[in-house]
This record gives structure tokens, C-alpha cells and sequence, in this order.
């Protein structure tokens, strides 16, 4: 998902071919991207620039650039959101017909907010007007589009210094129960994140339980209710530092995962088992055990600490631990560990390619914790085929031999790293967010 910052502008620079080539090395070099061209004998068009900067950022640099040229700069800023299935961008003149059609003129679309249903076309068009005009002021509301077309609307707010608040959102009924909500919310949880924000609030009225169930699954914490005239508002936050997973590799198939403070550890190996690997001495709030080989189930080196509810769901997919349906090694468990929105699968002792089931699971999937050892699990071979057909942002192997540790029958994690041409390594502790770029991490 992408937060971009749109720049809609026109500067007294010559559209020379001089001028321009270097206009586009200087959009290169901030590795910005630009489209227009010439009119009237300058440089008109559209800058987007990625959420590495403010939009006051990008305004002081193009103003700058333009400026130390020897020309002015006259532009509009605004922020692009972009999702998987969604963009959410400044109003349109044009917007106020489909938003009449697809959202304001509907009770149902209304029922839990605080406006009035559209009744005509002139009002949807003064609507619009002063959408467009909220947002000259500064406002950071949003048309939500699919595919170009306005379907709903959302919008934040700071309220005080490093804290944000939702305005409100809404999806149009025949756009509603798609997982449009989900992304909305993700896009503006990025947009105010970067901004700088220390903490992000949003609210719903208490019998509006389809949004409730969005804002917990996007991984906010119930803070509080306020009783108004038109009924009960429930509120919940997210902090800065609720953005993050955490994962530690202990060796072996062995992970702690951190999130919203509590932990849980993932196949905790027997003292003495593995070759080379240090006891385990770990605390948790859970722990999960993809099968009962004492490489992975050892629960004793793990002192539990009681957290209630867990900030995390977990799916669970029972797979082979060999290639012939189980009757070699018997079975599996992969378990897919939802933080908030950001996904990380441990595929456990997976002992042959994934089933359809599994495989729509793990599509795209954030983080993928991999065994490539083979002889007990898939190999190099298949964990390669695997990644490069489910593509994971993230893909981290385990359940390999090193030159200290590890089982003599399973291959060397040099076998995996020699078929990618670039890796990265980390040391101790990976934090995880939901706009880590593609990898492939050696974690140490």
C-alpha cells in the first residue's frame, strides 16, 4: 500500500529541451515520478512523490529547485492512498454525480453516520463544492475510488500534536462486506503514520458491529465509550509502536513474535537436540507447536506469563511432514499468525508443496518463515518454488545447517542463499511493518 503526495502545478520554466532534462534528473534523483509535458512553452504536469516526505517537504523542495532556476512555481498538493483494490484522493468537481448515485442518496449508507441523505443532484453538487473547499482549507478527507469510480468517502484529522482522529468513513451499500473497509482504514492508518503520528483514534457507534469488527482486526485497543444524543460511540487507539511485529530467531525452526507487547514462541527445540543450538530459556505469553519431535515442542523451555486477550488471531492449515500424505513422518500444522493486518506464516515442518487451500492463504503473505533444509522437510528446490510462486514480501528460511549447528542430513543455508542472486541479513531482532519491502532475509 502506498501513500503518495500529488502535485498538480504549472512554473514559469521554458519547456526548453535543457530546462527539462533538468527538471527530470532532479525528479530521478528523489526518485519521484512525473507526468506531463509542455504548454504554453513551460513545464506543466503532475509530480507524485512517495511518503518518505511531508507534502510541506516536497512543496520547499520543487519550490527551491524551481527558485534557485531563476523561475516561480504555482502548484496544488494533495495525498494519493493507494491499496490493493482502492485509491482514495482529493474530490472532483465530476464526483458529486457517482457519489450521489453509489453512496449519498442511500439510507443504508447513512444509517450509522452523522449526515443527512442527498435528496437531489443540486445538493449532491453543493456537497461536493464544499468537500472540494475543506479540502483547499488544509482537510484531509478522501473520495474512495475502485477502478476510478467514487464509492465511498473517509478522512482524519489532528486533534492535537501527534494525534489523530478518524472523521468519519463510509462505502456506498453495493460496495460494502468486500474488505473495502479493512484497506480504507490500513490507508489512513499509513497516511497519518506519517505524519508523524504518536497515536491514532477512531470511533463507531456501539451497534455499527461491521465497523467494530474492521477496527479490531486492523489491531486497535478499545479505549473507552462516550454516551451522545444520537447514541453510544465507542473508541479505540492504535500507538505508533502497535505498527510493528517483531520476530527473533532463536535457530533451528524456533521464533519468538512480538506484538503489542505480548510475545509468543513458535516450536521451541529440546535441550541438547539440535546440534550446535544453545538451551532455550524463553518467556511468553503462548506458545504454538507445529508437531509433537521434540525440535519442536520442547514447551518446558518456555515460562508463560499470562496475557488475556492475545492481540492476534492464528488460522491453522494440518499439512504432511513428507512427501508421501504423512505416512512417513506423520503431520503438520502451519500457522498463520494475523497481527493487526500484517501476516506471518510458519509453515512448520512442511513436508511437500502446499495445497490450494494453503497456497490462497498464503498468497502475497507478508512474512513467510520457511524450512529449506530438506531430508525432513521440503529442500531448497521446493522452498525456492514455493516463494517464487506465493511471493511474500518477506521470506525468512529456517530449518537449516550452518557450519556451527544443525543436523548433518539437512542441507547448508548456503544451498538456499546461492539461488537468489541478492539476500539480506539481520542480526538478532526484524521488525516487520506493513510496508517492508520484498526480501529475502538470513536471519542470524
Amino acid at each position: 500500500m502506498n501513500v503518495l503526495i500529488k502535485v498538480q502545478g504549472i512554473t514559469t520554466a521554458p519547456g526548453d529541451l535543457d530546462t527539462i532534462d533538468r527538471f527530470i534528473a532532479m525528479i530521478e534523483e528523489n526518485h519521484w515520478y512525473f507526468g506531463g509535458g509542455i504548454a504554453d512553452g513551460k513545464i506543466l504536469g503532475t509530480v507524485y512523490a512517495y511518503r518518505d516526505l511531508t507534502i510541506t517537504e516536497v512543496r520547499e523542495k520543487l519550490t527551491a529547485w524551481f527558485r534557485a532556476q531563476g523561475y516561480t512555481f504555482e502548484a496544488s498538493f494533495g495525498y494519493i492512498l493507494e491499496t490493493e483494490d482502492l485509491e482514495l484522493r482529493r474530490a472532483e468537481f465530476d464526483d458529486w454525480k457517482p457519489m450521489y448515485e453509489n453512496v449519498w442518496r442511500h439510507e443504508s449508507a447513512a444509517r450509522y453516520m452523522q449526515w443527512d441523505v442527498t435528496t437531489s443532484e443540486e445538493a449532491a453538487r453543493d456537497r461536493i463544492e464544499r468537500t472540494i473547499r475543506y479540502q483547499q482549507n488544509g482537510g484531509l478527507s478522501f473520495i474512495v475510488t475502485k477502478t476510478d469510480e467514487p464509492i465511498g468517502f473517509a478522512g482524519v484529522m489532528e486533534t492535537e500534536p501527534g494525534v489523530y482522529e478518524d472523521t468519519g468513513g463510509c462505502l456506498g451499500p453495493a460496495f460494502q462486506r468486500k474488505g473495502y473497509g479493512r484497506q480504507m482504514l490500513a490507508a489512513l492508518e499509513r497516511l497519518v503514520f506519517s505524519r508523524g503520528a504518536e497515536k491514532f483514534i477512531v470511533g463507531h457507534r456501539r451497534e455499527n458491529l461491521p465497523s467494530k469488527k474492521v477496527i479490531l482486526a486492523r489491531g486497535f485497543r478499545y479505549t473507552h465509550s462516550e454516551e451522545k444524543d444520537y447514541g453510544i460511540l465507542d473508541f479505540y487507539e492504535k500507538r505508533r509502536s502497535d505498527m510493528e511485529v517483531k520476530l527473533t530467531y532463536h535457530g533451528h525452526a524456533c521464533f519468538t513474535l512480538e506484538y503489542q507487547g505480548a510475545k509468543a514462541v513458535i516450536d521451541p527445540y529440546a535441550w541438547g537436540m539440535v546440534p550446535g543450538q544453545p538451551d532455550l530459556h524463553l518467556t511468553a505469553n503462548a506458545v504454538y507447536c507445529s508437531h509433537g519431535h521434540a525440535d519442536h515442542n520442547f514447551t518446558q523451555a518456555v515460562t508463560l506469563e499470562e496475557s488475556t486477550p492475545l492481540p492476534w488471531t492464528v488460522t491453522e492449515f494440518e499439512t504432511p511432514h513428507d512427501e508421501c500424505g504423512g505416512a512417513k513422518r506423520g503431520m503438520n500444522t502451519v500457522r498463520i499468525f494475523d497481527c493487526g493486518g500484517i501476516r506471518i506464516a510458519h509453515l512448520g515442518d512442511l513436508g511437500c508443496f502446499p495445497d490450494e487451500a494453503l497456497e490462497d492463504a498464503l498468497d502475497g503473505i507478508d512474512c513467510m518463515l520457511i524450512p529449506v533444509g530438506g531430508y525432513y522437510t521440503i529442500g531448497t528446490q521446493t522452498a525456492y518454488q514455493i516463494i517464487r510462486s506465493l511471493k511474500p514480501k518477506v521470506a525468512i528460511p529456517m530449518h537449516y545447517r550452518t557450519d556451527k549447528t544443525g543436523f548433518d542430513e539437512i542441507s547448508h543455508i548456503d544451498d538456499f542463499i546461492k539461488l537468489y542472486p541478492f539476500v539480506k541479513t539481520c542480526e538478532g531482532t526484524f521488525e516487520l511493518e506493513e510496508d517492508t519491502g520484498r526480501q529475502i532475509l538470513i536471519m542470524k
